[in-house]
């Protein structure tokens, strides 16, 4: 049989804003295995921690939108409800190599970069003060304004078939899209890619 519940679920439950030091020490003494098939109601609320926090990793992967300033930094906001900014961040490193990626909001924010071999990261205060802490740091000019061109690449993937809003409300929760400071709006005019050729 194999465990739904990952191995590291321990560092996963961790990270949960409502984890507490003795629910850690119950949880250390369950096996993933046990937490996958087990009908405790401690250890289902464990294993529901620990799902919360995974949803919300692989959520923030797919919401965050990065814009760069300069060659090699890129930044993006993410205000999660869980403390999963770091885990974000080194994923967006992994897979932008030899770039710094900074994620935050007005009160904290998480820096990373990957070279290839290993991954380096920090935290810090306010993702503005970070982001012009960086640009002065590699003396870079202002961001390049590509947010518009992103914004038409997404709106000409759409197709008025797929549309199924129920569906899309109950994956891409709200409360995500603004923790990612993400805005939807209809494409009226239908702009694709096409149109910049």
């Amino acid at each position: 049989m194999i465990s739904h519940v990952p191995k590291k679920f321990l560092h996963y439950l961790s990270l949960h804003k409502d984890c507490t030091p003795s629910l850690l020490n119950r949880a250390s003494t369950i096996s993933p295995e046990e937490l996958d098939v087990t009908t405790d109601l401690k250890n289902i609320k464990i294993k529901k921690m620990v799902n919360n926090v995974l949803a919300e990793i692989h959520l923030m992967r797919g919401f965050v939108r990065l814009k760069p300033v300069g060659e090699i930094i890129l930044y993006g906001h993410l205000k999660p409800q869980h403390d999963i900014g770091h885990t974000v961040c080194y994923f967006l490193s992994r897979r932008f190599p030899n770039t710094i990626i900074a994620l935050g909001n007005n009160t904290r924010s998480w820096i990373s970069f990957y070279d290839g071999s290993k991954a380096l990261g920090s935290e810090s205060g306010p993702l503005s003060k970070t982001v012009d802490e960086l640009k002065e740091l590699m003396d870079t000019p202002e961001e390049v304004e590509v947010e518009n061109l992103w914004e038409t690449y997404y709106w000409s993937q759409y197709c008025e078939e797929r549309r199924n809003v129920r569906y899309h409300k109950k994956n891409m929760p709200k409360k995500y899209m603004d923790a990612a400071g993400i805005k939807v709006a209809r494409n009226n005019n239908r702009t694709t890619l096409d149109d910049f050729s």
